[in-house]
């Protein structure tokens, strides 16, 4: 049994309090706005998934590096609409199936989409032999997750019903075989931000070796950088939340706390998954360009 303990710093709570207040202020009431921002978080997911689908459906004519897209969304938006059940439906018996489960998948988010950013520069979308390294730690977060994977579904809902209740059990509700609830709350976004930086340098690098490109005038650059630009918003943002709550000595008064913080930074993730209606060539295909060499 945890006791719900507010001993964060004064000037923490104030802040959180203060965010809180204006954004009441602006959408009328603390309801409202959950409500409002639920419902855009559940259309961006079930967006996403459908156009990872259209993206594999086009696959021929659009080239096979939206093979890495069509993950990428999929993933992410799983992620959105699991992160939705739990803040906003609370239905355990949603949720049971994707907590836990679906774990060790997003290991796989930052590295889709840094193979999606290499291959459309380089058009080659090839996996390398060291590219399999890539693929470690979705390894070993699969071998912790899979005693709780083929758990009955009775005992997963049991599980998730905790967190439906009570969001703050987050850090002592267990999934894994060998690795703390809270040691993967941290190192999840942690490893998908240090992808969203890599693929930021890949670009950057090419950036360097076209003087043309650094006017950003094609729309595959246009693309390429707006994608990595809020990739770098999103996931930068959750491992800051994530960071925040992680130093702080009482995790579950921090993640109550945290929650306006973790509303905020799905507004990336809204975006991202909208930006679709920007670029919509990217379903057929972007322009080719000449290989990239180091």
């Amino acid at each position: 049994m945890f006791v719900h303990r507010l001993d964060a710093p004064f000037h923490i709570i104030n802040l959180i309090y203060f965010n809180n207040k204006i954004i009441t202020g602006i959408f009328g009431s603390t309801t409202i706005m959950n409500h409002l921002v639920g419902d855009f978080i559940l259309f961006a997911s079930l967006f996403g998934i459908l156009l990872s689908l259209l993206l594999l459906y086009y696959i021929k004519r659009s080239g096979k590096s939206n093979i890495y897209l069509a993950i990428f969304f999929f993933l992410n938006s799983i992620y959105g609409l699991s992160a939705y059940i739990l803040a906003h439906s609370g239905s355990a018996r949603l949720l049971a199936p994707l907590y836990g489960t679906i774990a060790p998948l997003l290991f796989l988010l930052g590295p889709a989409g840094f193979f999606y950013v290499r291959s459309v520069l380089s058009n080659d979308p090839r996996l390398r032999k060291w590219d399999m390294l890539h693929f470690v730690p979705f390894l070993v977060q699969l071998v912790n997750a899979l005693p709780y994977i083929f758990t009955p579904y009775a005992y997963k809902v049991q599980n998730v019903t905790q967190l439906a209740n009570d969001i703050g059990m987050i850090p002592y509700v267990k999934t894994g075989w060998f690795i703390t609830p809270m040691v993967n709350y941290l190192f999840r976004p942690g490893h998908i931000f240090i992808y969203a930086v890599g693929q930021s340098i890949v670009l950057y690098k090419w950036m360097r070796k076209d003087e043309v490109l650094m006017k950003l005038k094609e729309i595959v650059i246009q693309w390429l950088y707006l994608f990595t630009v809020v990739c770098l918003i999103l996931f930068g943002g959750f491992f800051a939340v994530t960071v925040w709550i992680y130093t702080m000595e009482d995790k579950y008064a921090a993640i109550h706390l945290g929650r306006p913080l973790m509303k905020i930074s799905f507004v990336p993730f809204i975006l991202l998954n909208g930006l679709i209606f920007l670029f919509p060539k990217i379903l057929y295909g972007l322009p080719r360009r000449r290989a990239f060499t180091h």
